[in-house]
This record gives structure tokens, sequence and C-alpha cells, in this order.
């Protein structure tokens, strides 16, 4: 699983026990501003081609999952590199 957040920094990137509310939203604004659907895109290409770097024997398709959040960035990876 990749950091998607790296542009923004390191984990833990939320303090828990998490707050809801103002500061909740503010910190989750400051993650997903950077995500844009070019940004996304962009990445994709380094995360596939990295993952296919460490392939040894195994070929064939991979795939990509994504669940609530990061369901519409596996959308992207998916239509970033379809093959």
């Amino acid at each position: 699983m990749p950091n998607i957040f790296y542009r923004t920094g390191r984990p833990p990137l939320i303090q828990f026990p998490l707050k809801h509310g103002e500061e909740a939203a503010k910190r989750m604004a400051e993650l997903t501003t950077p995500l844009t659907p070019e940004a996304v895109a962009r990445d994709a290409g380094a995360y596939v081609d990295f993952l296919l770097s460490q392939r040894s024997t195994t070929q064939g398709p991979i795939g990509v999952v994504g669940y609530c959040y990061s369901g519409a960035f596996a959308m992207r990876i998916a239509a970033a590199r379809p093959d």
C-alpha cells in the first residue's frame, strides 16, 4: 500500500484518537488537496512500474483494490494504466 499522502508527510499523518469537527476537516483538506486527478494518474505510472519491477517469475495482469476513500484512486489507476 503506497502512502498516497506522501506530498503532505510521512505516517502517522493523523494523531489518534481522532478528533472530529473542524480540526479533522482541516487536516483532511491538507491531505487531500494535492491529490488531483492528474497527480493520481502520474503516481499510477510510478506505482505500477515499481510493482512490475518486483516480479521475478510471475507474469500476467495485476489488479488494484480501493476501499472507501482509496476507491477513487483504484479507478483512476486502472484508467491510467489499463494494461
